[in-house]
């Protein structure tokens, strides 16, 4: 559902992501644990381009949702170097050029396809897709809850289906309802966000993610700004979402949430995936000399 490829991500001279790649499949549970600083909330942003890579690509379903990276695809490399040479032979300008080769196809004939596609998206430094619509497709979870303070619990979950996919008031409201009684805040409904506790309000905004019908979850450090004992009622409903076959990727410092709900687990540090193994065997026999420290730190 999601391809990562070779992403960097650059904050200044800080380089956080260094050459990370994942395939994220249907169903699967992605939980990945680190560090704090090794790159995980980065990684996890750049695959809705909350946070925009540097470098690489990223995937949703077959849908580039990035710049093309043409130091990926030696076939744009190629019809690249054919531009350039058509260039020098006709001593147009860039802009002169594209127009004759949109008008007359110059390039088709030598490159068929997806590699002439990806060209023209080099050329015109088009999207392959708008990230707004791809957004809808993938729901999100913050450490900080982020609910709009001066709306209801009922609107803060109705606004996005309403305006994003028109959906009608009652229509969004039966939903939002149904959302609310799986989660047991059916009565907080017409509440304002400060009169909840911070357990409540992150299971308001998992509810709101899941407004829209998302094809996959993203949830950063979702029990990070909650007191210990509201952590459990939280991961009680990533749970029951996981179980249910939702698409997920989370990232947590709870490795007892990763060892039970996780399917894949993936162990970064400063800015790499430095292991991947399923759960089990990762808490059972970590590979590198840096996820055993870690482990043995944190367990």
């Amino acid at each position: 559902m999601i391809s990562v490829k070779n992403i960097y991500k650059d904050f200044g001279s800080l380089r956080v992501l260094k050459g990370v790649s994942c395939e994220i499949e249907k169903g699967e549970k992605i939980v990945i644990i680190g560090p704090s600083g090794s790159g995980k909330s980065t990684f996890l942003r750049c695959m809705n381009l909350l946070e925009a890579p540097t470098y690489g690509e990223v995937w949703v379903d077959d849908d580039l949702v990035t710049p093309i990276d043409p130091y990926l695809h030696p076939d744009v490399i190629m019809a690249s170097n054919t531009f350039q040479k058509l260039k020098a032979s006709t001593g147009e300008t860039d802009e002169a050029l594209i127009a004759k080769i949109k008008k007359e196809d110059l390039l088709h004939e030598k490159h068929e396809g997806a590699a002439y596609k990806k060209l023209m998206k080099t050329l015109y430094k088009e999207h392959a897709m708008d990230i707004n619509l791809v957004r809808q497709r993938i729901g999100m979870v913050f450490q900080q809850f982020n609910l709009f303070a001066n709306l209801t619990v009922l609107d803060n979950i109705t606004l996005a289906p309403m305006k994003l996919k028109g959906k009608s008031k009652t229509e969004a409201e039966e939903r939002a309802y149904q959302l609310l009684e799986r989660i047991g805040l059916r009565d907080k409904a017409n509440v304002y966000p400060s009169t909840l506790s911070g357990g409540q309000k992150q299971r308001i905004a998992i509810v709101r993610a899941l407004a829209m019908d998302p094809e996959i979850m993203l949830f950063d450090e979702p029990t990070s700004a909650l007191d210990p004992e509201m952590v459990g009622e939280v991961l009680d409903v990533i749970k029951e979402l996981a179980h249910s076959g939702m698409t997920m990727v989370v990232v947590t410092h709870e490795m007892g949430f990763a060892r039970e709900v996780g399917t894949r687990l993936l162990f970064m540090d400063e800015g790499q995936i430095l292991e991947e193994a399923p759960p089990a065997a990762f808490f059972a026999n970590p590979k590198t000399d840096r996820a055993k420290e870690f482990l043995s730190k944190v367990l």
